[in-house]
């Protein structure tokens, strides 16, 4: 969407940048997306090593949007539907969901770059400028959520496109650019926003601020007139097709789970993601560039970086694994608004020698993680076939989504140790097994091997007649449905956020003895018992107990 406006003003634009620096930019950034989404449309599929819990779920999501399912309107998700929808366009021409990956990193990719570096050739030194569009490309064209683990993944992409998204609408917001090109800056920052409340509604809600305050200190009117105008008239495009209902469903996914008690935040709480060994070197670095900033001159730059910190945490808080991948966007904002030298003195130092070493020392901390993203498509590339297979097996044709063997088609079963052992807390969650519909759950919890859990479960559904777009299912992924040629289930969210949505439009509830989160399938029994919900047993197999709704 954004690339269609990233190109310039028939070549007026270049602002700080020399026109041939600007055109060598253009030329890495075209040989790096050729580079790295070659080697995903080369290999043909996904080959992945880790995740394969998150891969079900972004499988499900995929293939019930290619199946004309509309997110929030048809089943629970607090993401938004832009994060799979360029993928569900190219399975909608018949590519595998893998290719269709590929093709829709690919496509992101060209447009996101281009807006980065129509951002970059108006504001930053040539040297800062490929950086940030080396770092946009990245982002956008991974196979791996960041981290130093070396093992490839789907998982999260949306937050890697969101990320690059943030990058450039920041970029174009706190950084100055040319006078004469505020309304394109504004068509573009107006188009990038709006993509990333349809991506996940937690990069829009933490950066507006900062980009809000940035516009108003530079006076750039213009800009933030037509960035919010653009904006309006993009939701209203998107309202004209999708509906108001969609809003009104999409609101309340997001309210589901910011009040659901069983996964509050996936990975450290919000204090340690700004204090813990990990990352409080990033916010050290921060902390000593809004002081340099302001000691040197720049106090808006000061308090935009202040604002902007916040959002970093806060969204590194919202995302798994807490990877700070602002890291980079911090580093090309601080070495851009440097005080000149001479311009004030801050911890014995000249204030632009201390922003310079701020800057430094975050792209230093981002190493790790970026080049863990910019090596991942050439792993991915290298990856042998033959210890791969097929992760979701019995649909009607090949999805190309591979795991290794040894993971996908080994199941094995988690239980805690109980004979012989002092228990020392009868209360311990993981002990205490759960009454329900005529039964005793015990914990026991699926390790690894979900292809071939699954794979049984359906075999078996198939084999009695029952479908499994009928079935609710009491556990963390309700999947089995692509598992076979079914149609996927309406309502039930292909990732349990503390309801029983779906409960209402199902015929049947499956309840699983091992379950893939034994804690979340105990919660959903107890919640159904507590509802009232009357079910009668029709059908016991070692791995599943399938109920009907009376």
């Amino acid at each position: 969407m954004t690339c269609l406006f990233a190109v310039g003003e028939n070549g007026r634009g270049l602002g700080q940048m020399k026109r041939s620096h600007s055109l060598q930019i253009l030329a890495l950034t075209i040989v790096i997306i050729a580079l790295l989404g070659g080697l995903g449309l080369a290999k043909g599929g996904l080959y992945l090593g880790k995740h394969e819990g998150d891969t079900l779920h972004f499988a499900d999501i995929a293939l019930r949007m290619m199946q004309g399912q509309v997110p929030h309107v048809d089943f629970v998700t607090p993401i938004g539907g832009l994060a799979f929808w360029p993928i569900a366009f190219f399975g909608s021409f018949g590519l595998s969901l893998g290719s269709a990956f590929h093709a829709a990193q690919l496509m992101v990719a060209l447009c996101v770059g281009a807006a980065a570096w129509r951002v970059a050739v108006t504001r930053m030194s040539a040297g800062v400028g490929a950086g940030f569009c080396v770092g946009i490309v990245i982002l956008t064209l991974a196979i791996v959520h960041g981290e130093a683990d070396p093992a490839v993944s789907v998982s999260m992409h949306y937050n890697r496109w969101a990320w690059a998204l943030a990058y450039v609408a920041v970029a174009c917001a706190v950084l100055p650019g040319a006078e004469r090109g505020q309304t394109l800056d504004g068509i573009l920052l107006g188009l990038l926003m709006t993509a990333l409340a349809m991506i996940k509604v937690t990069y829009f809600a933490a950066f507006t601020p900062a980009i809000i305050v940035g516009l108003i200190l530079a006076h750039r009117w213009r800009l933030l007139g037509v960035a919010l105008a653009t904006g309006v008239l993009s939701a209203g495009i998107l309202t004209a097709v999708l509906g108001v209902s969609y809003w009104i469903a999409y609101v309340s996914d997001l309210l589901t789970v910011a009040q659901t008690a069983t996964r509050p935040y996936p990975s450290l709480p919000l204090s340690q993601v700004a204090s813990a060994p990990a990352y409080i070197g990033g916010t050290v670095a921060v902390v000593l560039a809004i002081v340099a900033l302001r000691r040197g001159g720049r106090d808006g730059d000061g308090l935009v970086m202040l604002l902007l910190l916040p959002a970093f945490l806060y969204v590194t808080y919202q995302n798994f694994a807490n990877d700070p991948q602002w890291l980079l966007l911090f580093a090309v904002v601080l070495f851009t608004r440097r005080p000149a030298e001479g311009q004030g003195e801050f911890l014995g130092g000249d204030t632009r020698a201390i922003s310079t070493l701020a800057a430094a020392a975050a792209v230093v901390f981002a190493l790790p993680s970026f080049l863990n993203l910019a090596f991942s498509p050439a792993r991915h590339f290298a990856t042998a076939p033959h210890i791969m297979g097929e992760m979701i097996i019995g649909a009607p044709k090949p999805h190309e989504v591979y795991v290794q063997k040894a993971r996908a088609y080994g199941p094995s079963q988690i239980q805690p140790l109980r004979d012989g052992v002092v228990q020392v807390d009868p209360e311990i969650e993981r002990r205490v097994p759960v009454d329900a519909f005529g039964r005793s759950w015990e914990y026991c919890e699926v390790g690894v091997g979900l292809t071939g859990y699954l794979t049984s479960i359906a075999q078996d559904l198939k084999a009695q007649g029952f479908d499994a777009a009928d079935i609710f299912t009491a556990d963390l992924l309700g999947s089995v449905w692509m598992f076979g040629d079914w149609d996927a289930p309406r309502g039930a969210s292909p990732w349990y956020y503390g309801n029983l949505s779906g409960l209402d439009q199902a015929q049947m509830v499956m309840v699983n003895p091992c379950a893939i989160v034994p804690t979340q399938r105990d919660q959903i029994l107890t919640a159904m018992t507590e509802a009232g919900v009357m079910l009668e047993e029709i059908h016991a197999h070692p791995l599943y107990v399938l109920y009907e709704i009376r």
